[in-house]
């Protein structure tokens, strides 16, 4: 589980704000796991590593560092056209997104 408030202290956001920011983040990371999804069908690697580096960036700056790390491999694989690796991450992140929207409740 992801600790919210350890977030908001180490970031110096008030709890609300964090939950706010975060439900936003993985409103547009779901948005875009969906969206890698269908370019993964078509093997779209520069697209699926470009929306990767975006779940990176905006997980990395709230702390949210799992998913930064998933997203960041995915970008990787995305890169190298692994499809095995390129799918395992897409799962992995799919399964952080999951465990974070629990954190949120």
């Amino acid at each position: 589980m992801y600790n919210l408030e350890e977030i908001a202290k180490t970031l110096g956001f008030a709890l609300d704000d964090v939950r706010i920011i975060v439900t936003v983040l993985i409103e547009d990371a779901q948005s875009s796991i969906e969206q890698i999804e269908q370019m993964y069908t078509r093997q779209a690697w520069a697209l699926i590593s470009s929306e990767a580096h975006g779940i990176k960036g905006s997980a990395a700056n709230m702390k949210l560092t799992d998913l930064s790390n998933q997203a960041l491999a995915l970008e990787e694989a995305a890169k190298k056209q692994d499809n095995v690796e390129t799918k395992l991450y897409i799962e992995a992140i799919k399964s952080s997104i999951s465990k974070i929207k629990e954190s949120l409740k």
